[in-house]
C-alpha cells in the first residue's frame, strides 16, 4: 500500500489527498505538469498546454479551487485554438403552410448563428464514419437494428439508428476538439446510445460545448429528412425527422446526465430564465407537450445555487436555437403512409 510523503500515513487505492494531513498525494507529478504546460504556453503550443493542464486534472480532487483554477486556464486556451478543429456541430392548408415556414426560420436563423455545422460536416465529413470502425460499435448497432426492427420495420429503424449514431458522434467529435479521450458510441438496444468519456470536462463551458453538440447533430440530421420530405413527399422521411427531432429534444431535459443539464450549467441565473421564457413561447406556439416539461425542470434550476457566475451567451443561444428548431420540427404533420410502402 502506498505511504503518504508527508506524514508516512497509508494510502487507500487510488486516493488523491491524504485523509490524514490533506496532503496531496501527486504534488510533485503536478507541479512537473503545471511547469510542461507553462513552457508549451510559452512556445505558443495552446494545443499541447491545454492537453498538459488537463492531464494535470487527475492529480487533484474534483471541484478543488486548484481543479477550477486549472480549468480556467484550459478556457481561456481554448479561446486560443484555431475553430478549425472544431468538432461542434453545425433543417394542404394555410396553417400547415405558416408551420412549415416557422420550421426553415427557425431553423435558418440557428444554421446561420451556428454555420460551422454543415461547414465541418462538408469538409470534415469523413470523420463521421469513425466510430464504424469499431467492432463494439458495430456490433452493438446491429444487435439494436433487431430490437428496432422488430417495432418500427426497417426503414424506421435504419433512419433511427443512423440519427443516434450521429447525435453521438456529435459528442465524439467536439471531445476530440478539446483534446477529451472518449470511446467510439456504443449502441443500447431500446434505449439509445452513448459515448463513454475517460477524461471529464474541464469546465462548466467546455461540459456545454460537449453536450449541446450531440443535439446540434440531430437538428441537423432532423431538418436533412424534413427537407427531403418537402421536396418529395416521401411519408418515412417526415416520420423520421419527428422522431429525430423529439429524440434530440428530451435530451434537452436539463436533468441527470442528459445533454440539457450540461448545458444549463454554462449559464448564469439570469440567461436560465431567459432561456424558460423561449421554452414556454415555443411551446404555446407549437403545443409540444415536451416543451413544457422541459421549461418547468429548466425554470426550477433556474434559482438552484448551480448556477454560473460568468455569462455564456454562445451555450444560451445555441441552447435557445435547438430549443425552437427542434421544437417545430416535433410538431410537422405526418401523411399517413398506404401498407406497403414507404
Amino acid at each position: 500500500m502506498q505511504q503518504c510523503k508527508d506524514c508516512n500515513s497509508e494510502l487507500p487505492d487510488h486516493a488523491i489527498v491524504c485523509p490524514v494531513c490533506a496532503a496531496l498525494v501527486y504534488r510533485a507529478e503536478l507541479q512537473e505538469s503545471i511547469a510542461k504546460a507553462a513552457a508549451f504556453s510559452d512556445a505558443g503550443d495552446f494545443v499541447a498546454a491545454r492537453d498538459t493542464w488537463r492531464a494535470a486534472l487527475r492529480y487533484l480532487p474534483e471541484g478543488s479551487k486548484q481543479s477550477r483554477i486549472i480549468g480556467e486556464n484550459i478556457e481561456a486556451l481554448n479561446k486560443k485554438i484555431p475553430a478549425s478543429a472544431n468538432a461542434s456541430p453545425k433543417q394542404d392548408t394555410q396553417g400547415s403552410a405558416g408551420k412549415k415556414v416557422g420550421i426553415f426560420v427557425a431553423a435558418g436563423l440557428f444554421l446561420w448563428k451556428f454555420k460551422i455545422i454543415f461547414a465541418f460536416i462538408l469538409t470534415k465529413g469523413k470523420l463521421l464514419l469513425l466510430g464504424f470502425t469499431k467492432a463494439s460499435t458495430f456490433l452493438s448497432l446491429i444487435l439494436s437494428l433487431g430490437v428496432y426492427w422488430s417495432v418500427f420495420g426497417w426503414q424506421l429503424a435504419v433512419g433511427v439508428l443512423i440519427g443516434l449514431y450521429l447525435h453521438e458522434m456529435g459528442h465524439v467529435l467536439a471531445l476530440k476538439h478539446y483534446g477529451i479521450p472518449a470511446s467510439a458510441p456504443m449502441f443500447i438496444p431500446g434505449f439509445g446510445a452513448y459515448v463513454r468519456l475517460h477524461e471529464h470536462p474541464a469546465n462548466a463551458v467546455e461540459n456545454a460545448r460537449v453536450g449541446l453538440a450531440g443535439p446540434s447533430f440531430g437538428l441537423a440530421v432532423a431538418l436533412i429528412c424534413y427537407a427531403i420530405f418537402s421536396a418529395s413527399g416521401t411519408p418515412i422521411l417526415a416520420a423520421l425527422a419527428r422522431i429525430t427531432a423529439w429524440i434530440n429534444l428530451f435530451n434537452l431535459l436539463p436533468f441527470w446526465q442528459l445533454d440539457g443539464n450540461r448545458g444549463l450549467m454554462a449559464l448564469t441565473r439570469r440567461e436560465r430564465i431567459l432561456l424558460v421564457v423561449v421554452m414556454v413561447g415555443t411551446f404555446v406556439v407549437t403545443h409540444e407537450g415536451l416543451l413544457l416539461i422541459i421549461a418547468l425542470v429548466a425554470g426550477f434550476r433556474a434559482f438552484a445555487a448551480d448556477h454560473a457566475e460568468k455569462t455564456d451567451g454562445f451555450t444560451l443561444y445555441q441552447f435557445a436555437g435547438l430549443i425552437v428548431a427542434l421544437g417545430f420540427l416535433t410538431s410537422i404533420e405526418v401523411p399517413l403512409m398506404a401498407p406497403g410502402k414507404p
